[in-house]
Protein backbone atom coordinates (compact mmCIF):
# COMPACT_ATOMS: atom_id res chain seq x y z
CA UNK A 1 0.00 0.00 0.00
CA UNK A 2 1.34 3.40 -0.97
CA UNK A 3 1.42 6.22 1.52
CA UNK A 4 -0.85 9.10 0.60
CA UNK A 5 1.22 12.27 0.91
CA UNK A 6 -1.75 14.59 0.35
CA UNK A 7 -3.00 16.47 3.41
CA UNK A 8 -6.29 15.45 4.98
CA UNK A 9 -9.13 17.96 4.90
CA UNK A 10 -8.37 18.88 8.51
CA UNK A 11 -4.66 19.29 7.82
CA UNK A 12 -5.41 21.52 4.83
CA UNK A 13 -7.71 23.63 6.97
CA UNK A 14 -5.14 23.88 9.74
CA UNK A 15 -2.46 25.04 7.26
CA UNK A 16 -4.57 28.13 6.68
CA UNK A 17 -6.03 28.49 10.20
CA UNK A 18 -9.50 27.65 8.85
CA UNK A 19 -11.86 26.37 11.54
CA UNK A 20 -15.25 24.69 11.42
CA UNK A 21 -16.75 28.05 12.36
CA UNK A 22 -15.03 29.73 9.41
CA UNK A 23 -16.40 27.07 7.05
CA UNK A 24 -19.93 27.48 8.44
CA UNK A 25 -19.77 31.25 8.09
CA UNK A 26 -18.53 30.95 4.50
CA UNK A 27 -21.34 28.53 3.62
CA UNK A 28 -23.88 30.93 5.08
CA UNK A 29 -22.40 33.91 3.23
CA UNK A 30 -22.62 31.97 -0.04
CA UNK A 31 -26.23 30.93 0.68
CA UNK A 32 -25.41 27.24 0.97
CA UNK A 33 -27.93 25.79 3.36
CA UNK A 34 -28.56 22.31 4.73
CA UNK A 35 -24.98 21.63 5.78
CA UNK A 36 -25.22 21.47 9.54
CA UNK A 37 -22.39 22.05 12.02
CA UNK A 38 -22.37 18.29 12.75
CA UNK A 39 -21.91 17.49 9.06
CA UNK A 40 -19.07 20.00 8.73
CA UNK A 41 -17.38 18.63 11.87
CA UNK A 42 -17.59 15.08 10.51
CA UNK A 43 -15.86 16.05 7.27
CA UNK A 44 -13.35 18.18 9.19
CA UNK A 45 -12.50 15.55 11.81
CA UNK A 46 -13.00 12.28 9.91
CA UNK A 47 -12.85 13.26 6.25
CA UNK A 48 -16.12 11.52 5.50
CA UNK A 49 -19.45 12.67 4.14
CA UNK A 50 -21.65 12.79 1.08
CA UNK A 51 -19.70 13.59 -2.08
CA UNK A 52 -21.61 16.80 -2.78
CA UNK A 53 -21.02 18.04 0.79
CA UNK A 54 -17.31 17.30 0.59
CA UNK A 55 -17.14 19.16 -2.72
CA UNK A 56 -18.93 22.17 -1.24
CA UNK A 57 -16.55 22.21 1.72
CA UNK A 58 -13.53 21.94 -0.57
CA UNK A 59 -14.86 24.97 -2.46
CA UNK A 60 -15.30 26.81 0.83
CA UNK A 61 -11.77 25.93 1.92
CA UNK A 62 -10.49 27.15 -1.45
CA UNK A 63 -12.20 30.52 -0.97
CA UNK A 64 -10.99 30.89 2.61
CA UNK A 65 -7.43 29.73 1.97
CA UNK A 66 -6.90 31.38 -1.40
CA UNK A 67 -5.42 28.06 -2.53
CA UNK A 68 -7.26 25.57 -4.74
CA UNK A 69 -8.34 22.41 -2.93
CA UNK A 70 -10.01 19.52 -4.75
CA UNK A 71 -10.49 15.79 -4.37
CA UNK A 72 -7.22 15.37 -6.25
CA UNK A 73 -5.04 17.23 -3.76
CA UNK A 74 -6.75 16.34 -0.46
CA UNK A 75 -6.31 12.83 0.88
CA UNK A 76 -8.19 10.58 3.24
CA UNK A 77 -11.67 11.42 1.99
CA UNK A 78 -14.41 8.81 2.34
CA UNK A 79 -17.59 9.30 0.37
CA UNK A 80 -20.75 8.04 2.06
CA UNK A 81 -24.00 7.14 0.36
CA UNK A 82 -27.43 8.25 1.55
CA UNK A 83 -28.09 4.65 2.65
CA UNK A 84 -24.97 4.62 4.84
CA UNK A 85 -25.86 7.93 6.45
CA UNK A 86 -29.48 6.97 7.01
CA UNK A 87 -28.41 3.64 8.54
CA UNK A 88 -26.31 5.52 11.09
CA UNK A 89 -29.17 7.88 11.93
CA UNK A 90 -31.69 5.10 12.53
CA UNK A 91 -29.95 2.49 14.62
CA UNK A 92 -32.11 -0.45 15.50
CA UNK A 93 -31.61 -1.84 18.98
CA UNK A 94 -32.70 -5.19 20.22
CA UNK A 95 -32.84 -6.47 23.73
CA UNK A 96 -33.39 -4.45 26.85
Amino acid sequence: MLNDTRPSFKEACQRHAVTVEHLLKDLSEHHIFGVTPAIVRRVYEQGEGKAEVIDVLLQSLTRLAGTPYTRKNVGGLSFLTNVEIEAEDHHMYSGY
